[in-house]
This record gives C-alpha cells, structure tokens and sequence, in this order.
C-alpha cells in the first residue's frame, strides 16, 4: 500500500481538533511512513491556494483545562514538507479574555519554509491575566504537503508534563484492531447514505452482521457537531454491531448531542434511542448494536430533522382546513424554504395577532424544531385551549431555515452562523423570513408574539429565554416577558435560566455581538413584534423524541394561558 493510500486511511488523531476554513481545499490525516517519532506524524495536504485556502490542526486550553496566567510557558513542534511546496505552514498561538474576540490577543505567529528534513521550531511565551482560552493552531496555507510531530507545550521548567493531548500524533488501538482489519462478512446488510441529510465515511465489514465505520466523510465540510446519519438495507431479523470512529470528536467532546448517541427510525420519523452502546478506551470509537425487525432502517448520533420528514408532516395534515403551507422564498442553493399557517379560516383574519416561529437555524439544533412540532400538534388538536388560539390568532411556523446545511448532512449553516446576519441582507433564509414579518405588519396585523427555537442534548435538561431587558424595550415590556416566561415555566420539568440583554451590544457565545443581529432583536426593533424571544431546549441524555413534543405542548399550553385561552 502506497504512504499517500496509507495516510488518507487511517484516522485523525485522538487530542486534536481539525478546521477546514475553506473545506476540501485540504485534507488532514495521519501519515505512518514518514513520521520523525512513533509510529504517525500529522499531515496536511492543500490542493489549493485561492482565497486564503488553509487549514489546521488545533488543540486548546480552556474551562477545566485552562491555563495559569502569568507564568512562562514552553512551546516546540517539528515539521517537514514535500517538495515542491507552493504554500507555507505555520504555528500560531493566540489567547482570549472573556470578551471573546475583543479580548484576543496573539502571542506566537511564525511562518514554516519548505524543508525536505525534520526542523524543530520552539519559543517562550507568557499567558497574560484575565485570559480563558489559549489555542495552539497548526497550519498549513495554500498548496503543499506539511507534516508535524512531536508538539509540545508545557510549562518552561525541566521535567514538566506536556500539556497537549497526543502532542506526537499517535494513532490508538483503533487503528491496529479496525483499520488493519480484512474485510469480511456476508455482505447481506448493506450501508448507504446516498440520500438527503444522509452522511458516514468509509465503512467496512469486519465480520457478519458488524460493521467499522467513519461518522465523517471526509469528502464534506465538517459540522462542529458529531453527526452521521446511515440506512441499512437487509437488516431484518439481524443484530448488527457498529463501531463508528468519531474522529475529530472523542467521547468527552461531541460538540453536543453526543449523550444521546445513536439513535434509529424505520420510516424517518418515528426514531427511538440505541440504549447497548460503549465507548472505546481511547474514546475515539462509540460502539452500538440493535436488533433490526424490519429489512430496512435507518441510523442517526441524534434525532434528526429533515425536509422529507417535513413534507410527510404536511401530507398527514393537508385535510386540516385551519393548516395551510406556502413557500416564502428559495435559499441560496434554490431549496424551498416554506411555512406553516395555522388559524381558522371561519373567523375573518382582521383583528387576529400573529405569532411566528422559526426553528433550525443550525442545522443540528434538532431539539429545538421537536419543540416547535410539538406546538404545531397541539394547534392542530381538539383542544379547547387551541381552537381559542387560532380563532383569535394565526401563527407563521417556519420549521426549517438552514434547509441547505441540512439536506447536504448537516453542515451547520453553509451561508455562516444565520443568527448574527438578521437584518443585513447576507442570506437568502434571513431575508425570506424578515420579508414574512414585514408583510404581516403591511397587513396592519400586530406581531405580538416570536419565538426562535434552538438546542441540544447536554447532561441536565433546562429551557433558556433570551430576551430584551427593560433598558431596551421599556418596563411594560419587560413586565410582559416575564409573564409569558413564569407561565412556561410553569409547566416545564428541569431548569430554567432567563437572561435579559440591557445593551445593544452583548457578549453572545464567543464575543460582542450587535443584539439586533439575533433574531429576538432584529424581530422587537425591525418586525416590529411586541414580546421576541430566543428559546433554547436542552435535553438530557436521556430525553426521548416524545419527551422534545411534550416540551411543546407546556409551550403551547403557557401561550394559551398567556393569552386567556384557558390552563
């Protein structure tokens, strides 16, 4: 087998994050030939050098590994590339305050020459006070070859531990007991993700009935979530073993969602949990097994949510005279974005409040679009509470925008994260949506009420709203929001954590962020609604597909009781 074939084969190495800013202008890997120690060396491979192409391995130091300030530090690594090499690589070591962005401040950043031998490049540098996060990149820009070994960084006394995870780039048992193994098996079962949202590596048949496999394709740009998402055809009557290589993720980080793993479905959308499952010494592999009644089946990390799924839903309720559904624009690969409405169309619409809600604008925050189909339930039932609602209300649901990002695998947001490009006119999604709410005002409807839907699985369940505190939108206001919350929460199981924004510039996630670029903002001061919030669902490991409906049926029940439609 050739080096180049043997590399590309094996997986990523455990203790390293990858980044494709540019996608497959690049591919990482462990190279087994060449390496300077052990027994594999980190390898970058660029295929291109416009518009900054590039991209890294990266590990960094943050929460419970967070580094002391004020003390000098060590840093070292070895390189060595191909020849020719067109591009350059480079060490890049950066810390952040918890300002985010604002509070970055760039310590080491040192460009790598072309050198057909091992060179070992190494410094000293001084975390700085107040700093949360340090990261140690290694890149390589444009077209080339680059190979890196033997990483170091760790406090700058003798004998002190090295502080990166893997810094030498060995591969674990995974590669000697799956990657070396011979296929083998019946072949009766086979494997797919050759449909929509569908996505998993290189899979292999190590015996009857069990199965090796990638959870990523390296042929896609790579969520910041673990996801794959498979069918198996000829599975009747078989128990199937899995062992999926979740490589760059481990299991101390999925990047969410990841204590739900796996989950199963026979017709894609009634799905149920694969509780027989393990995770590897090493961490890097997640083993499962199932036994399959059906011939065909299809295998998720988490609960999907996808446009087919959507489409069957509106099928099953096409009869509903209070259901209707429209398309309000294209997103930028031409996909459909549609929508819902709900009311009763006996009662004129004049008069009637509208409520919106949005949902998947990442596209693995499933928790959220289960929440919002469960209010849709609860609308379209015979509940005395919701025939109230929709003769006094006609609610606008879109339930998918990142309708690209998840019909290509779940991308997560192909045109950037939508939540901070509200009212900028940067995507098809946003722009579609806004249109949705400024027509409804042109309308001389009243926007009352907006809820935008997001989540994901964490180890303890708890709903969060965000919304705008009375420095923003005035006491009334506020005084209304807080109603609206203690009637939901009312009603809800776990914890609760409400966080009102005083400024029009918050720290959001990782860094200042312009209120009125989030959804909640951009809908209170552009689309005019009166209350706006972000809500956010986190399930715990545990949580059911069922469990995410019965959490939009408490939503659905507060909104009731919030606009006097009965408890």
């Amino acid at each position: 087998m050739s080096a180049a074939l043997f590399a590309g084969e094996i997986p990523l190495p455990v203790g390293w994050q990858v980044s494709q800013p540019t996608g497959p202008t690049h591919t990482l890997s462990m190279d087994t030939v060449n390496q300077r120690n052990g027994k594999a060396c980190g390898r970058i491979d660029g295929h291109a050098s416009e518009n900054r192409a590039r991209a890294c391995f990266t590990q960094e130091f943050v929460k419970d590994s967070a580094l002391k300030t004020g003390i000098n530090y060590r840093y070292s690594v070895s390189y060595r590339t191909d020849m020719p090499f067109e591009g350059s690589g480079s060490i890049l070591i950066d810390t952040y305050t918890a300002e985010g962005e604002k509070g970055r401040r760039q310590l080491v950043s040192e460009k790598l020459g072309a050198s057909m031998e091992w060179k070992t490049l190494s410094g000293e540098v001084t975390v700085p006070g107040n700093v949360v996060r340090t990261r140690m990149l290694l890149y390589l820009n444009g077209r080339g070859t680059v190979r890196y070994d033997d990483a170091f960084f760790g406090e700058a006394k003798e004998g002190a531990p090295n502080l990166l995870k893997n810094g030498g780039f060995e591969p674990t048992d995974t590669f000697f007991r799956y990657d070396m193994a011979p296929e083998k098996g019946a072949g009766a079962i086979k494997i797919s993700a050759d449909f929509e949202n569908g996505t998993v590596g290189k899979v292999k048949e190590i015996d009857d009935n069990e199965f090796y496999m990638y959870a990523r394709d390296r042929d896609k740009h790579r969520s910041s979530f673990m996801w794959f998402h498979f069918m198996l055809t000829g599975c009747k009557d078989r128990e199937t073993v899995f062992h999926v290589n979740a490589t760059p993720f481990s299991a101390l980080k999925t990047g969410g969602n990841g204590l739900r793993s796996p989950v199963a479905s026979y017709d894609g959308d009634t799905w149920f949990g694969i509780d027989d499952k393990s995770w590897n010494a090493d961490g890097d592999v997640l083993r499962f097994k199932h036994f399959f009644t059906n011939n065909s089946a299809f295998v998720a990390s988490f609960f999907p949510f996808t446009a087919s799924h959507i489409t069957r839903f509106i099928e099953h309720h096409r009869a509903n005279p209070c259901f209707k559904t429209t398309v309000i624009g294209k997103t930028q690969q031409g996909r459909d974005i549609r929508m819902y409405v709900i009311t009763n169309p006996a009662v004129p619409e004049a008069g009637k409040r509208a409520i919106m809600f949005t949902a998947l604008q990442h596209d693995l925050e499933t928790t959220g679009a289960m929440t919002v189909e469960g209010i849709v339930k609860f609308l379209l039932s015979k509940e005395p509470q919701a025939q109230k609602l929709l003769k006094e209300s006609v609610f606008y649901v879109i339930p998918m925008m990142s309708v690209d990002g998840i019909a290509q695998g779940n991308t997560y947001c192909p045109v950037g994260n939508m939540n901070r490009q509200w009212g900028i006119n940067t995507t098809h999604e946003n722009t579609a949506v806004e249109k949705v709410a400024l027509d409804i005002a042109k309308r001389g409807q009243k926007l009352d009420l907006f809820l935008d839907f997001h989540g994901w699985c964490v180890k303890e369940r708890e709903t969060q709203f965000h919304t705008l505190g009375r420095e923003l939108v005035g006491e009334a206001d506020e005084k209304e929001e807080m109603r609206f919350i203690d009637l939901v929460k009312s009603r809800l199981t776990g914890k609760t954590h409400v966080r009102l924004f005083r400024k029009m510039t918050e720290h959001v996630t990782m860094g200042p962020t312009d209120i009125r670029r989030l959804s909640e903002g951009w809908m209170k001061f552009e689309g005019k609604a009166r209350l706006a919030f972000c809500i956010e669902i986190f399930g715990e490991g545990t949580a059911l597909q069922e469990d995410y409906f019965s959490w939009g049926r408490a939503f659905a029940g507060g909104i009731a009781e919030f606009y006097g439609a009965g408890k």
